[in-house]
């Protein structure tokens, strides 16, 4: 399973902390991306549930659960996976198979919800990023900066003043 590990940290709002997000994509699969937004608790109970449902290997016994953009029906061999909201069908996985990838989402998400693990890749990332601002820029409009770091894509959303701040002033801001 080729994965893309990513860091999104989006822009800084008045009085608010910059929000970020921790996601994990399998490449050839790229629509599990959407399964990043489900939170630490709710990763772990779908874990346990189709833990499960793999172990009851009952073709009857079925898990439907997900995110908006993805939703799914596990049986205990094939997942069947759809964009309900857009009426789109993706191709089925195997359950085994969202399983083990739906384990290494919570071991990405729990390494990188811990602040200092967090502040320690996003550091490098911002003083990269603020060296050379045009050699990261993901988009030629936009204020969206990407690199790598660890093998974790990291995406930074950098205003004009953003650029002012010093590597600590700006990991202060999450």
């Amino acid at each position: 399973m080729n994965l893309i590990k990513s860091i999104v940290v989006l822009k800084k709002y008045p009085n608010l902390k910059r929000e970020v997000r921790i996601g994990l994509t399998n490449e050839s699969y790229p629509e599990t991306g959407e399964l990043s937004d489900l939170d630490l608790d709710d990763i772990a109970e779908i874990i346990s549930e189709l833990d499960a449902l793999v172990a009851k290997n009952d073709p009857e016994s079925y898990l439907e659960w997900g995110v908006d953009l993805f939703s799914v029906c596990s049986y205990p061999d094939i997942s069947k996976c759809s964009d309900v909201i857009h009426d789109l069908d993706y191709p089925d996985c195997n359950t085994a198979h969202l399983l083990a990838f739906m384990r290494q989402l919570l071991a990405f998400k729990e390494q990188y919800t811990q602040p200092d693990t967090l502040k320690n890749i996003l550091k490098p990332a911002f003083q990269q990023i603020k060296k050379d601002p045009s050699g990261f820029k993901k988009w030629e409009i936009g204020t969206y900066y990407e690199t790598i770091v660890d093998t974790i894509r990291i995406n930074l959303n950098l205003s004009e003043d953003d650029f002012q701040l010093t590597a600590d002033e700006y990991i202060d801001q999450l």
